[in-house]
């Protein structure tokens, strides 16, 4: 806006055909002279510039008067597509304004403008020769910048919400043209928005040309900023050469080492180096991975090599490493996949932990591979987990949700980085080279993701047909040789195969798979219509993927059989030390003679009576000291007479006597309690008399072994019995028809199916359906599969459930369906079907 109060002009000037306009017009970017160059160029390029009518409804520009005096605002509403037809159709305010140059109408203008911009319901732009400053930043030289001097244009932006557009060029846009010691400069022209219209328009912007004719820097607002490149030339003034000192002066300035400003130093901030991390994890990644990782091994070490724990024993050691040691690196494992040289390192310091007390010895004794050691109580391990197996177990739920096409934001980064947004690109691309670390890692549990993952078809639209799994009786490897070998791999989806009936086409399905494939297609279990395919993971029963579920997948394997002993070792009354030993002394892993004999070659004898070799059948039934101390026990019994052929029979014997068959609890638990005590017992009289020369009796052994009983029955004293759950069935099933259902889950979805079509058909709209099954009646509830192989069932329950909203589904305990239980017994026993008055139900479900 011209400050002389004369007539003002708003020219549009459409860039998508005009190169460089401004930098042409402030005399940058001005091309050499050529004989090329003629006028009609010249003429057409001006020619690109128009001028929009500004007396038009819709982009009318007015000043706005307030009496007879111009208020030194132009308010105009305008259209974008009207003005600039290579922009969209966005409808906005915009104001053209000259502050008051005097402080004592500073206020007053600026409130009016503050109500002005509220009143609006468009996004607004305000900009102009303002006459005002927000602060210190926007001025040099002159007196310090008072609070007060901003407090107008503050206000205005705090009660708006309005942004600076910020500018480019000249950082001050008024100077007041002095010479250095008295210079003042100051931006007081700018260009402010509301955060809607910086949306509408995102590459506007404003540029601050030079100070030339006024003392004011003119302002362009560029709504296409980043479309003009400024190649500004070189300009050399040939008299400079002529000075004599032009040549010292030139070198002398060339001799200084200016590396810019240390703005880090300024605002306070620190160098990143290659030791900072974010959240654990490295910022600055090197070639080695094993090298920038190695500090959660150093973590690790540290937290187990600490004097306390040298002093615990192994069963205190299990639980340091199972709450310590393998969840340190969690959430690093979580983000990276970890290379495997550190994961068998951490998994070496773990081990040499357990066995020895110590990291840092090179040489130990280990009775018993660390992989048994690695597997759940139930299978005869300690719980211990690899360190390898976790960390895939961990970053498989990036995976997974990659797999999903889950709608986050980093899986939409990941996807148009890497596969330019195709769908379901995680089954059958692959990464480019320069991936990421991070990227690399995720893409390596495709394998597993293939080989225990299942899609659950609805009408197939989602399951890709080559690359994705969707048979849920076939891994990986055997559905890609299910496939006709004669068929080329096209990526095309399941639903290809699906007629619009629901059923599979044949010949499709004959032509695309072997004939033993092809023939048990029609096996699958399928979702209705109205849902979508589903991916589940096999393994979990509700086909929910979780890292636990997940690092069970990995490491069965290795599992072998399951053996009901060990669970019945750990679940024992006892503390952990002894329980510790009867597991080692059932693996055979405690140091007796005969066992080291395996290893070294070397025979020992008994310590405590030399008379026979050194094993676990001798100390603990056929030396002198145990033949004793069993036959003054309670039981009187001559140990010598017992054979075990291996040390898990011991364990056995204990657990269940044969002479105490047929006894109650409470004399079975005293029995134990006293042979593990006295195995424990024996064997540490065994160790002192062996180490420390000193030799037991059995009177001391006995004393011993009834203390440590004493100990531990009053340690484990009987619970006091909860409350059970109350349910009165009499006010469930009051005024409504009511339906038992006496049934697992794999057959209570089909008979609730059975029974909700079977009382429909009666007219049975109002109805109370009881079940026993507490994963059915709580999915139900939920409305969430509790078996995914079973899906179809539950959702096509659902819908029928759906479909008649008085009927309600309630749990009750076992007792509450017992006439059904009772009732169906009786029918298969009597292969008997259809209704019962309630005269003929009383003595079939009497008691």
């Amino acid at each position: 806006m011209d400050e002389s109060r004369g007539n003002s002009c708003l020219i549009i000037v459409d860039k998508s055909g005009v190169k460089d306009v401004f930098a042409e017009a402030s005399g940058v970017n001005v091309p050499e002279e050529s004989d090329n160059c003629d006028d009609s160029g010249e003429q057409a390029k001006k020619a690109r510039l128009f001028l929009d009518s500004l007396r038009s409804v819709e982009s009318s520009l007015e000043a706005i008067q307030e009496g007879d005096e111009e208020r030194g605002l132009i308010h105009g509403r305008m259209k974008a597509h009207d003005l600039m037809p290579a922009l969209v159709d966005i409808e906005n305010d915009s104001f053209f304004v000259y502050g008051p140059p005097t402080r004592a109408a500073r206020k007053d203008f600026w409130e009016e403008r503050t109500m002005d911009v509220l009143a609006l319901n468009h996004p607004w732009l305000l900009m102009g020769d303002l006459n005002t400053i927000t602060g210190q930043q926007d001025k040099f030289g002159g007196r310090e910048v008072e609070e007060s001097d901003g407090s107008d244009l503050n206000d205005l932006l705090d009660a708006t919400g309005g942004v600076d557009l910020g500018c480019v060029g000249n950082l001050f846009t008024w100077t007041n043209g002095r010479n250095f010691q008295d210079l003042i400069k100051e931006r007081l022209d700018r260009a402010l928005c509301d955060p809607e219209w910086m949306v509408s328009y995102p590459k506007a912007g404003v540029r601050a040309l030079a100070i030339k004719d006024s003392d004011h820097a003119p302002l362009v607002l560029d709504l296409l900023l980043d479309r003009e490149r400024f190649h500004t030339p070189f300009r050399y003034l040939d008299a400079w050469s002529r000075d004599e000192g032009c040549k010292a002066v030139i070198q002398q300035a060339w001799a200084i080492d200016v590396r810019g400003a240390e703005l880090s130093q300024f605002l306070g901030f620190r160098k990143l180096g290659k030791e900072d991390r974010f959240l654990g994890n490295p910022i600055i990644w090197s070639n080695s991975k094993t090298k920038d990782l190695r500090y959660i091994k150093d973590k690790i070490c540290s937290k187990i090599e600490g004097w306390r724990c040298k002093l615990l024993s192994q069963a205190g050691r299990s639980t340091l490493i199972r709450a310590v040691a393998q969840s340190t690196p969690v959430y690093s494992m979580a983000t990276y996949l970890f290379p495997k040289t550190l994961c068998h390192e951490m998994d070496q310091a773990v081990r040499k932990f357990w066995w020895m007390g110590s990291e840092s010895k090179d040489r130990f004794l280990a009775l018993c591979d660390w992989n048994s050691l690695c597997l759940p109580l139930d299978r005869g391990g300690l719980n211990f987990k690899k360190f390898g197996d976790v960390n895939l177990a961990l970053v498989a739920k990036l995976g997974w949700k990659l797999a999903k096409e889950e709608d986050s934001l980093w899986c939409k980064v990941f996807k148009a980085k890497y596969w330019g947004n195709r769908e379901q690109a995680f089954w059958n691309s692959d990464l480019p080279r320069n991936a990421s670390f991070g990227a690399k890692g995720i893409m390596a549990t495709r394998d597993l993701i293939r080989n225990e993952a299942c899609w659950v078809l609805a009408d197939g639209g989602k399951a890709d047909l080559w690359a994705s799994p969707w048979i849920p009786w076939l891994d990986w490897d055997k559905s890609r040789a299910a496939f006709n070998p004669l068929c080329v791999p096209n990526p095309i989806k399941v639903s290809t195969l699906i007629g619009a009936n629901g059923e599979w086409i044949a010949s499709s399905v004959q032509r695309w798979f072997v004939p033993s494939v092809a023939s048990s297609l029609h096996l699958i279990q399928r979702l209705p219509s109205s849902q979508d395919d589903l991916l589940v993971w096999k393994d979990a029963t509700n086909g929910m993927f979780s890292p636990s579920v997940a690092y069970k997948s990995i490491i069965k394997s290795r599992w072998g059989e399951t053996d009901q002993i060990w669970l019945r070792i750990w679940k024992l009354q006892l503390t952990e030390r002894l329980k510790m030993f009867l597991w080692k002394l059932c693996r055979d892993i405690i140091p007796f003679g005969n066992r080291l004999q395996r290893i070294f070659g070397n025979s020992t004898r008994c310590v405590i009576c030399g008379a026979a070799e050194d094993s676990a059948l001798h100390l603990f039934f056929k030396c002198p000291l145990a033949k004793a101390v069993w036959f003054a026990s309670r039981w009187a019994i001559r140990s010598d007479t017992l054979n075990f052929g291996a040390p898990r029979d011991m364990v056995v014997w204990l657990l269940s006597p044969e002479f105490l068959k047929g006894a109650d609890a409470e004399v079975l638990g005293e029995f134990l309690r006293f042979g593990v005590c006295l195995f424990d017992a024996l064997w540490t009289a065994r160790n002192r008399a062996f180490h420390d020369q000193i030799s037991p009796t059995w009177r001391g052994v006995l004393a011993k072994v009834t203390s440590a009983v004493a100990y531990l029955l009053s340690a484990w004293e009987s619970p006091t019995t909860a409350g059970g759950l109350q349910h009165s069935p009499a006010a469930l099933y009051t005024g409504n028809p009511v339906l038992l259902v006496d049934a697992g889950w794999d057959s209570g979805g089909y008979l609730g199916v059975h029974a909700v079509k079977w009382c429909t058909m009666r007219g049975w709209n109002r109805m109370v359906i009881a079940s026993d099954c507490q994963l059915l009646v709580h999915g139900l509830h939920a409305r969430r599969a509790p078996n995914w192989r079973l899906a179809g069932v539950f959702w096509q329950l659902v819908e029928m459930l759906d479909a008649l909203p008085d009927v309600k589904i309630e749990w009750t305990p076992r007792a509450g369906v017992l006439a059904a239980h009772k009732l169906a017994k009786w029918a298969i026993l009597h292969s008997v079907s259809g209704l019962f008055s309630a005269e003929d139900l009383v003595p079939l479900v009497a008691v």
